[in-house]
């Protein structure tokens, strides 16, 4: 993963993009700016003076459990150090299976084999008849991607890796996923919300993620979903984020497309990482004169 190149910059917005409250300092100085895509993850989208402590207090939450528990490997491993903290583990753990047993060994970073997994839904229901009260299956799939560059899907260091750690007869490397899908969907949920402020402003749209990325509601798979047809990765380009402007049913919607680490995967042996797109509200419609 290259570091950040250039940052795309907008606001500032003057109002919690989240709770709706204004600004009451001169300058918007009670509010923070907002990494659209977390700087952890080396994100290039800036809003500015676009979220309150009290809101900023909640994402950080979700947006921590995703970067330090589900992406931790691949953090370690990949993200440049300068957007990594001082205590940055210096081994990581791995799950080495043999035909009798599973055993845990700890790895040096530099030897470890960067893994990510992400959460594969379907689309969200509202587009194929669902309800609000919708609910993701428990066995819902988690697909595992080797991240390392598009032409290198399995890692080179795999055979160095046995033979300098006597991983005889070993039948298969793994870890522990980590993931939490309620609060990776509020992360996307809180990506497609913020990157559509930005675009659009408060004003165009009837939100309808806010109680979702506060945790005031449930998520829903109503609302947050994924495209089934796996797309092939993009060289190049860490994270990939649009909208979209749809009229469906007689109701005008905005979508969010976010897809992460788009780089990842290869054309030839599996596909890309997964195309979420998310309900990010709807535009009233004028009133009849």
């Amino acid at each position: 993963m290259e570091p950040l190149s250039e940052m795309q910059v907008f606001g500032p917005v003057g109002q919690c993009i989240y709770c709706c409250r204004p600004s009451k300092k001169p300058d918007y100085r009670d509010l923070s700016d907002e990494h659209i895509v977390p700087a952890m993850l080396n994100g290039q989208w800036l809003l500015r003076k676009a979220s309150c402590a009290d809101c900023a207090d909640i994402t950080k939450r979700f947006e921590g459990y995703v970067g330090r528990k589900q992406f931790w490997q691949f953090r370690a491993t990949e993200v440049p150090r300068k957007r990594r903290k001082k205590d940055a583990p210096e081994t990581l753990p791995l799950l080495v299976r043999y035909p009798d047993r599973v055993e845990e060994v700890a790895i040096p970073v530099r030897d470890h084999p960067s893994i990510i997994s992400f959460p594969v839904w379907n689309w969200p229901t509202l587009l194929t008849g669902g309800s609000p009260e919708d609910v993701w299956a428990e066995d819902y799939e988690v697909t595992f991607w080797i991240a390392k560059p598009i032409t290198m899907m399995i890692p080179s260091n795999i055979t160095k890796l046995m033979e300098k750690w006597r991983f005889d007869g070993a039948l298969s490397f793994s870890y522990d996923p980590q993931v939490d899908t309620r609060k990776f969907a509020r992360f996307i949920a809180k990506i497609a919300h913020s990157y559509a402020v930005a675009n659009y402003g408060l004003n165009l749209f009837c939100p309808f993620l806010l109680d979702i990325i506060l945790g005031r509601a449930d998520c829903t798979p109503y609302l947050i979903g994924a495209n089934p047809e796996r797309q092939p990765p993009t060289p190049f380009k860490s994270h990939e984020l649009s909208l979209r402007i749809r009229e469906f049913n007689g109701t005008t919607y905005v979508f969010g497309r976010v897809r992460l680490f788009t780089d990842l995967g290869s054309e030839s042996n599996s596909p890309g990482t997964p195309d979420y797109w998310v309900v990010v509200g709807d535009i009233p419609r004028p009133p009849r004169i």
